[in-house]
């Protein structure tokens, strides 16, 4: 299973890995008790999350403003960036795998919007869930998540429609995003096992 890369900058939006960005934060929002839904592949505009190819973005929504590449040379995505094409206004970016050329994102940045504003849009059908880093990562620029009732960062997720959207503790969206898995881990105890993975030995002579 692969799993959600998260950029522990504040000042720097970039899409990582399984899709997107999780920004520590101090967010005090009481997660909201519901069922659980089942997470579904996200669909906007006619693009779905792990199905819609690059031509079928550019068919939707045009040749992009600009491509961004991550800084490791390794990284398996580039991010086509429109500097509108969003629910809300502001800049939306499209995560497209390079080897497959599926997308396996997509978000939009955005500010001052509330969650009011994102409940008459969407509707009552979310759920508040709260996630923190997976230990082990305090060296990395990224870690994966998972949910926790003492998270540090908040998501109203319409889980059915494979939506997340991160928002403060004011209620002020930060970001909205298209996935197609779920934000992070269901518990801690799904977290990698950093330390055992770097105790592994060698097979190299």
């Amino acid at each position: 299973m692969k799993f959600f890369l998260i950029s522990f900058s504040i000042c720097c939006l970039c899409p990582l890995s399984r899709s997107s960005l999780l920004l520590r934060n101090n967010t005090q929002t009481t997660a909201l008790p519901a069922a659980k839904q089942e997470w579904r592949p996200a669909s906007y505009r006619a693009i779905t999350t792990g199905k819609s190819t690059r031509w079928d973005v550019v068919r939707v929504f045009g040749y992009p403003k600009r491509e961004d590449f991550s800084d490791d040379s390794q990284a398996d995505e580039v991010w086509y960036v429109y500097e509108k094409g969003g629910v809300f206004p502001g800049e939306f970016t499209v995560v497209i795998d390079k080897k497959t050329e599926l997308v396996s994102s997509m978000f939009l940045q955005t500010s001052k919007i509330s969650m009011q504003a994102v409940i008459k849009h969407f509707g009552k059908g979310y759920v508040l869930t709260r996630y923190d880093f997976c230990p082990g990562f305090d060296d990395a620029e990224a870690a994966p998540v998972y949910e926790s009732p003492q998270g540090s960062a908040t998501y109203m997720e319409y889980r059915s429609q494979g939506i997340a959207i991160l928002v403060d503790a004011h209620g002020t969206v930060n970001d909205l995003r298209y996935l197609e898995e779920p934000v992070g881990f269901s518990s801690r105890r799904e977290c990698p096992d950093v330390q055992a993975k770097q105790q592994t030995p060698s097979n190299r002579p």
